[in-house]
């Protein structure tokens, strides 16, 4: 099992986008994905669900 980490303790510096458009992109791919959102926004969890409806419409 291969792991990913973004870590920043600057706000704003696109952690989140960073880390949902990879696992976006992994699971398009074919790959079992997770994301640990300690962020108390939780807006991974609001761009985690847009990216899984995308790719999700593009499979068809």
């Amino acid at each position: 099992m291969q792991s990913v980490l973004l870590l920043n303790a600057k706000g704003g510096s696109g952690k989140t986008t960073i880390a949902t458009n990879l696992a976006s992109l992994y699971a398009s791919a074919g790959f079992k994905t997770a994301i640990l959102d300690y962020d108390p926004q939780g807006s991974s969890h609001y761009w985690g669900a847009l990216s899984l409806m995308l790719v999700t419409n593009e499979q068809g």
